[in-house]
C-alpha cells in the first residue's frame, strides 16, 4: 500500500538510466513512426496504369509525357515486346497467343518486384482484354488507373495508321476501331497530332483520301463566294487578346504533350527491363547501366 504523507526522495545515481530509456522509447517511436510513414507513402505510389487506344494514337508516347515529370521508376509491358529481336519488329499473326502470355507474365514479374509503377500499353479494345491485369493489380495491392486515347473518327483512324511505326493494315485498325468497348471508368485523352519536329498546323489532320491543290482552290473559292456578304469582324478593338473565358472549358482538357527524343533518352534511365531465362531459371533486371540476377523462387514479394 503506498503512504501519500510518505515523502519520497530521488536518487540521481538512476539519472543516466532514465535518459537512456527515455531517449530509447523516443527512438523507437520514432522509427515506428517512420515505418508508418514510408509504408503508407509506398503504398500510395504503387500504380497500374493500363492504356487504350487504336495502334498509332500515341500509347507509347503518352507514358514519356507522364514520365518526363516523374522521378519513379517504372516498367512497360506490351505485346509488342514478344515481336521485337535484334531491334527489328517482326509481327507473327500465328503467336498473338504467345505475345500474349509473355506480357502478362512479364506484368506479373513486375508485381512480385512491387516496381512502383506498371504500364499496360496495348490497344485494349475489349474489355476482357485487361480484365486479367486488374485483378492480379489488386491481389498485390496496386492502385489501377485506365486510359483512353480518343478516336474521334476515321479521319483520325486514317492519320493514326499512318503514323504507327509498325504499319499495321488498316483493315487491322478499323477491326479495332469498330470492336470498340465503351469502359465507363476510363479517363479520355485528347491525342497528340503531330509528330517529333512538332505538330501539326493548327492541329488539324492531312485530308483523306489525299486532294489536290486544285480541288482545295475549289474548295476556297466556293468558301469565299458564300460568305461574301457576311460580316467578318477581324481583330476588332473591343476584343480583347488575353480574353480566354470561352475556351476556359477547352483548356481544363488533358492533351498529350509533344516530347523529343532527349526526353525519351532521359526518362528511359528509370525504366526497368524484365528478361526470363527458363533454361538455369532465373530472372534478370535492367536498370539504365546495371543489371541485377535473381532466382525465380526468391522474387516473392520483392522491393525494387
Amino acid at each position: 500500500m503506498i503512504n501519500l504523507n510518505e515523502t519520497t526522495t530521488f536518487n540521481y545515481i538512476d539519472l543516466p538510466i532514465l535518459i537512456l530509456s527515455v531517449s530509447y522509447l523516443g527512438f523507437l517511436f520514432s522509427s515506428g513512426y517512420n515505418f508508418i510513414k514510408n509504408y503508407n507513402k509506398s503504398k500510395k505510389k504503387k500504380e497500374v496504369i493500363i492504356i487504350r487506344g487504336v495502334p498509332g494514337s500515341g500509347k507509347n508516347l503518352l507514358i514519356y509525357d507522364y514520365e518526363k515529370y516523374t522521378d519513379d521508376n517504372f516498367l512497360i509491358c506490351s505485346t509488342d515486346d514478344y515481336y521485337k529481336q535484334d531491334g527489328t519488329y517482326n509481327f507473327y499473326r500465328k503467336e498473338v497467343n504467345k505475345a500474349e502470355r509473355y506480357c502478362f507474365q512479364k506484368f506479373h514479374d513486375g508485381l512480385k518486384f512491387n516496381i512502383p509503377k506498371i504500364y499496360i500499353e496495348n490497344n485494349n479494345n475489349k474489355l476482357w482484354m485487361y480484365a486479367n491485369y486488374i485483378s492480379l493489380a489488386y491481389a498485390y495491392n496496386y492502385k489501377v488507373t485506365i486510359i483512353e486515347i480518343c478516336c474521334p473518327d476515321e479521319e483520325h483512324l486514317h492519320y493514326f495508321n499512318k503514323r504507327s511505326i509498325h504499319n499495321p493494315p488498316y483493315s487491322y485498325s478499323k477491326n479495332i476501331y469498330i470492336d470498340w468497348d465503351e469502359d465507363d471508368n476510363s479517363i479520355k485523352l485528347e491525342p497528340y497530332l503531330g509528330n517529333f519536329k512538332g505538330p501539326l498546323p493548327g492541329d488539324s489532320l492531312p485530308a483523306y483520301p489525299p486532294i489536290t491543290k486544285k480541288q482545295l482552290d475549289n474548295e476556297l473559292d466556293k468558301y469565299r463566294e458564300q460568305n461574301l456578304n457576311e460580316e467578318c469582324i477581324i481583330n476588332s478593338d473591343d476584343e480583347d487578346e488575353n480574353d480566354y473565358s470561352k475556351n476556359s472549358e477547352l483548356e481544363s482538357y488533358d492533351i498529350i504533350d509533344m516530347i523529343d527524343k532527349n526526353d525519351i533518352n532521359e526518362v528511359n534511365k528509370r525504366n526497368i527491363y524484365i528478361n526470363r531465362s527458363f533454361n538455369d531459371n532465373t530472372i534478370s533486371l535492367t536498370l539504365g547501366n546495371k543489371e541485377q540476377e535473381y532466382y525465380l523462387n526468391e522474387i516473392i514479394n520483392y522491393t525494387i
